[in-house]
């Protein structure tokens, strides 16, 4: 049975016939058709990399991890595999991968993490290298391998780090990432997580780290497809210039036509959004892109997308105004990123004229606070720029 069906529209369906380059949308989105009350089948094999260099004893972070641990402890399968590796200026396996959990002995090793003297740097690469090796050994081929990384501050050798994901995301490990506070590098931990095709979490209070964690299980539990990917080939002078991950989070990637997808989910939308450059040089109909939903080596579904090109003044006004809005959602993301940019390169100017732009958007309230931050101050401050960064993506308060 089909679990996922794949629904595409052009922003324009009828454009006029021209030697130049044109831009147009495609819009695509994942709509399940299996019902999420039926209750998952396949086993999960999860990693977890946690920080425990000296700040996470601050404001109670390691507690609440411990906490979130437990809990998705309690809320895995008994035979999905779970490991747990702690870093700090080096890391240590807390729990090895095995084929069948036992949770009151992962309990028993997860408590033993609070007198663990891990040191106080952030060596991630260690931690990374540890879980990888630790997530191989009970692979599922075909299905979900994740591995979630927490960390609080800026880590240790990140082009690595970068490096490493990038080879293993291509084996078919997703990294879910989680920020806590102020210190990490936001741009670091939601690249990892965008390239494997996972997310990226903001958390300010730390009291809100099992509830992210619940929130990632949850995913799992309820989804109707893990693993899996939309491909996109373009025929008749179209390419893609931008491929963007528009819904629930914003992901942009460039000159890329594949975007990867850890859970599909029936209780919330997913959607992707296609920048394409077409020249309509002839008059008529022609196929422009096929759109595929794979997932294990296997095409779950498949659209053709069609472009007709006439002279017709009536047909080439008409526009999808659900794809418009989608185009606009996007427009404003590249603003705030850009206006960041800015902020961050010294050019107050141009940032404060770009958020000005801004501040009719749904986040008018944060827009604010940081044109008064950098009219004031001439920078941001890092909660302030932690919120924006993350934009579409959800944080807790």
């Amino acid at each position: 049975m089909k679990s996922v069906k794949l629904t595409s529209k052009l922003n324009k369906e009828v454009i006029k016939p021209s030697n130049k380059e044109n831009i147009l949308y495609l819009h695509v989105e994942l709509n399940p058709l299996i019902n999420t009350s039926i209750i998952r089948k396949n086993s999960v094999n999860l990693g977890l990399v946690i920080d425990k260099s000296g700040s996470m004893y601050d404001d109670d972070k390691l507690d609440n991890v411990i906490l979130a641990i437990k809990h998705a402890i309690d809320h895995l399968n008994p035979d999905d595999n779970l490991s747990v590796v702690a870093f700090g200026s080096h890391a240590e396996i807390i729990s090895e991968s095995s084929e069948h959990i036992n949770k009151q002995q992962l309990k028993k090793e997860i408590d033993g993490l609070d007198d663990l003297d891990l040191g106080y740097e952030t060596n991630l690469k260690q931690g990374l290298d540890l879980s990888i090796k630790e997530t191989m050994k009970t692979f599922i081929p075909g299905g979900m391998n994740k591995i979630i990384i927490l960390t609080d501050g800026e880590v240790d050798h990140p082009d690595e780090c970068n490096r490493i994901v990038e080879n293993y995301k291509n084996k078919g490990i997703y990294f879910t990432t989680i920020g806590v506070g102020q210190e990490f590098n936001e741009d670091f931990l939601i690249n990892i997580a965008n390239i494997s095709g996972a997310r990226s979490h903001y958390i300010e209070n730390p009291a809100q780290i099992p509830a992210i964690f619940k929130q990632e299980i949850e995913n799992i539990n309820n989804s109707v497809l893990q693993g899996c990917e939309i491909r996109v080939g373009t025929f008749n002078n179209c390419e893609i210039r931008r491929m963007i991950k528009s819904e629930p989070d914003i992901a942009i990637f460039n000159n890329e036509n594949t975007i990867r997808f850890d859970t599909i989910n029936s209780d919330e939308k997913q959607s992707v959004l296609l920048e394409l450059i077409v020249t309509p040089e002839n008059q008529g109909k022609f196929k422009i892109a096929k759109v595929d939903l794979i997932s294990g080596n296997r095409i779950i579904d498949e659209e053709m997308v069609y472009l007709t090109v006439s002279p017709d003044e009536i047909l080439t006004k008409k526009i999808n105004n659900v794809v418009t809005q989608v185009i606009n959602k996007i427009k404003t993301y590249d603003i705030q990123t850009k206006a960041l940019d800015k902020v961050k390169r010294g050019d107050t100017l141009v940032a404060t004229k770009m958020f000005g732009n801004l501040k009719n958007e749904s986040n008018e309230k944060l827009v604010t606070m940081a044109l008064d931050q950098i009219q004031k101050t001439s920078r941001l401050d890092p909660v302030v720029t932690k919120k924006l960064r993350y934009g579409g993506m959800k944080y807790f308060k």
